[in-house]
């Protein structure tokens, strides 16, 4: 969070207005999951990713946590699901807690 509030610090200083997402990847992952149950939640793909690509800076954190989803299947999704994320958007800055 420390990232987004300094990004918003220097493009004020510069004139700019930015929009910045901050987005937990397991929290992302865990409500998009939710939606599949629930068609009534905000949290679907279709309007996260909408979120996204209005968003100048997008900050994914803890990337590689979202191993909550398991099998084959959830793991392909995950991975397109980011892929598309990553497509979406230009400026990404992301933060991992995993070992080199």
């Amino acid at each position: 969070m420390t990232i987004a509030l300094w990004v918003n610090e220097k493009s004020r200083q510069k004139g700019q207005n930015k929009r910045i997402l901050f987005l937990d990847v397991n929290e992302m992952f865990r409500k998009v999951k939710a939606s599949f149950n629930n068609g009534h939640t905000y949290w679907t793909e279709n309007n996260i990713m909408t979120v996204i690509r209005s968003s100048d800076l997008l900050i994914l954190d803890d990337l590689g946590s979202e191993s909550l989803f398991s099998g084959k299947q959830a793991s392909k999704y995950v991975q397109q699901f980011l892929f598309a994320i990553v497509n979406a958007h230009h400026s990404i800055i992301t933060t991992t807690n995993l070992e080199p």
